[in-house]
């Protein structure tokens, strides 16, 4: 079970599997490599969050890494990605956009939750750390300037584990915090944040805990 991530090609309707599969640079048992998975053009990433990592000089099981390959000809390992601080099981959410990553680990509180790198240099650098839950980030969306983290075991007024999440806009080398939002019919159990998806100016939101018929369900 240390994992593996499998590439498809269209041709017209039909999808086709790529004969190259991806897996760990480090393989290893319960290493869960491709728990979470990106594509943005020429690039992948893959969350490892089981595997093992060397942070500040102290090796740590379960600490996990994102790993990213570039496309040419074949896909191509590029780099490994570590958390700057001490994390468990980094990796289980990531996104991908451009030459920004998004990774959040288990972690929760000051100097945990989602770590922003960029690419656009050589190599890809820790930009900033995206702390503002007090609970572990759950989700992780990123498109252009906007990054979104969510957190499904977020309180909310006496409703517990109702979720929430946090914006982030780009503002140079910075991400500046816009704030927290939850569900407008936020109940508890529903597990708002649970997974993102984020568009241009849309953003979708999971909550699979919510078991209420909202007015307006299609």
């Amino acid at each position: 079970d240390s994992g593996a991530a499998y590439t498809y090609t269209r041709i017209s309707t039909v999808w086709i599997e790529d004969p190259q599969q991806l897996i760990g640079q480090s393989p290893a048992a319960n290493d869960e490599f491709g728990k979470a998975v990106s594509i943005d053009g020429n690039r992948i990433a893959v969350g490892v969050p089981g595997a093992a990592a060397t942070i500040m000089l102290i090796p740590f099981q379960d600490a996990g890494v994102v790993e990213v390959f570039d496309f040419g000809t074949t896909w191509t390992y590029q780099d490994t990605l570590i958390a700057s601080t001490i994390t468990t099981n980094f990796g289980r959410a990531v996104d991908l956009n451009g030459d920004t990553l998004v990774a959040a680990n288990l972690n929760a509180g000051q100097d945990t939750g989602a770590y922003v790198f960029d690419g656009s240099g050589v190599g890809w650098v820790e930009q900033q750390i995206l702390d503002e839950f007090s609970e572990p980030v759950s989700a992780v969306a990123v498109f252009g300037d906007t990054i979104v983290t969510g957190s499904d075991a977020d309180d909310y007024l006496v409703n517990t584990d109702a979720g929430a999440f946090n914006s982030y806009s780009r503002n140079g080398g910075s991400w500046d915090y816009n704030g927290k939002l939850h569900a407008d019919d936020a109940t508890a159990g529903a597990r708002f944040g649970a997974s993102l998806a984020l568009f241009g100016d849309q953003l979708l939101v999971g909550a699979p805990g919510d078991s209420e018929a909202a007015l307006n369900a299609v």
